[in-house]
């Protein structure tokens, strides 16, 4: 197989970064407003996974979300240039001022705090738990939109490939022959444990390409290489060995 063909689902990742200078286009007003509503579409489950878990409030969280929002569509993020770093981090840096200026406000107006107690440390930077909980919420989402278009393609094909691997997912002490059984039962027709491993080998091998994918679409350049480096930023790396070395494989 050539290196064309082997990589031609790499080429061919759609990246958002398009979306991210379209959505400060001044010549293009409605080009500009479809642009800001893509990305903040795509991303507001991971942003406001963040602020929840940061804020620990539901409605404090849509409340800096909307916020973020506002800024977003003002231009704070009219110079973020994939030649001076990933989007991710952009966002990061936006949502964690956000989220310090909460705390500010927040302290300003302690309730109960006592007289004596000292000034807060204003602009202080990003402890090591913010940071990893950012991290955690962005792989969360990653996650999320990875399941997500595995469930869209068992509903087009109508096989159950994105059921089969929740179950085991959720079940990791099940047995194949057990599963057989359970859609045996389901279909009233004979379903061998060996369609089940089956299943379950497509539907893990789907769903790696699915993240792998994601990943490659916040990427100014999604090639191999690249998605593998921000895997191991995410602390994925070591559930995708198998399918980076398969692509490897490919490429050879």
């Amino acid at each position: 197989m050539s290196a064309d063909a082997s990589n031609r689902d790499l080429n061919e990742i759609s990246t958002f970064w398009p979306d991210v200078h379209g959505s400060h286009e001044p010549e293009s007003p409605a080009g500009r407003r479809e642009a800001q509503e893509r990305l903040l579409k795509r991303y507001q489950g991971a942003i406001k996974r963040y602020m929840t878990a940061a804020v620990r409030d539901p409605e404090q969280a849509d409340e800096l979300f909307q916020k973020f929002a506002v800024r977003f569509v003002q231009g704070d993020f009219h110079r973020a240039d994939p030649m001076r770093g990933r989007f991710r981090d952009y966002l990061k840096s936006a949502l964690f001022h956000l989220v310090d200026d909460h705390r500010r406000a927040a302290r300003r107006f302690p309730g109960s705090l006592p007289p004596n107690a000292p000034e807060p440390c204003v602009d202080a930077p990003p402890s090591a738990e913010d940071d990893a909980r950012f991290l955690a919420c962005w792989r969360a989402d990653l996650l999320a939109r990875a399941w997500a278009a595995l469930d869209e393609h068992e509903r087009r094909t109508a096989r159950p490939l994105s059921s089969i691997l929740r179950y085991f997912t959720q079940h990791p002490e099940v047995r194949s022959a057990q599963v057989a059984a359970m859609y045996s039962a389901r279909f009233g027709t004979e379903i061998s444990d060996g369609w089940v491993r089956r299943i379950l080998h497509q539907a893990r091998r789907l769903l790696q390409d699915a993240v792998m994918h994601e990943v490659g679409r916040t990427l100014d350049a999604p090639t191999l290489a690249n998605i593998e480096e921000e895997l191991i930023d995410l602390g994925l790396h070591s559930y995708f060995a198998g399918a980076l070395s398969r692509r490897r494989g490919e490429e050879s």
